[in-house]
């Protein structure tokens, strides 16, 4: 039987199949149909698919959490970044959290096994690898969006209220220097995370 404590499993993983289906879904209906009749169909249908797979599965991913393959975890992870990208509109930052909230599933998952220091320290750094890769693919997609637009200088400006004008130069700097607090961000953000629930979980 499912505990309170297990309600947040139940949500991430939950949502993860219902979510990712429905979108595609409506990724195809965009692409092969544009009726407007029967955009509810393909929602609804990707929903309920994604739903057969939850009742399938579900119970047993949110029981073994912590044993699951990290190559699973790691699709949840991206699937959620992809979602939080598109939900902000390309506004990347947002995904920071999402590497917190990473860092308290690994520092939960690290503290239920028995490995020694040594293979959680190697652990800790390919999932920082992981996570910062993301991070950068994002950033460098979120940067050829921009560059792409002839008029991206004038809507920092108007964004942000400028009186003077946004050349090329400093868009490009904006970029890169914005780019790279996101990736430090979201580097710190796991590590700190992951660390600070090892020790938690080591006093309780």
């Amino acid at each position: 039987m499912l505990k309170r404590k297990d309600i947040p499993s139940l949500i991430i993983f939950g949502a993860v199949f219902p979510l990712l289906i429905a979108l595609t879904a409506v990724v195809i209906w965009n692409y092969f149909d544009r009726s407007e009749d029967r955009i509810i169909l393909y929602l609804a249908g990707g929903l309920l698919a994604g739903l057969l797979i939850d009742l399938r599965y579900l119970k047993k991913w949110v029981t073994n959490r912590y044993r699951l393959s990290m190559t699973f975890i790691g699709f949840v992870f991206i699937v959620y970044n992809v979602m939080a990208y598109g939900f902000f509109m390309g506004f990347p930052v947002f995904n920071v959290f999402l590497a917190i909230m990473a860092g308290w599933y690994m520092g939960n998952r690290l503290s239920s096994d028995s490995s020694n220091l040594k293979d959680q320290k190697r652990i800790i750094n390919k999932t920082t690898l992981f996570v910062g890769a993301i991070m950068i693919v994002i950033c460098t997609f979120s940067a050829y969006l921009a560059l792409r637009e002839e008029s991206i200088g004038q809507q920092i400006q108007g964004m942000l209220g400028l009186h003077f004008e946004v050349t090329s130069p400093m868009v490009i700097g904006i970029i890169v220097v914005g780019g790279l607090a996101l990736i430090t961000a979201q580097i710190c953000c796991i590590r700190f995370t992951i660390h600070q629930r090892l020790k938690i979980n080591a006093r309780t």
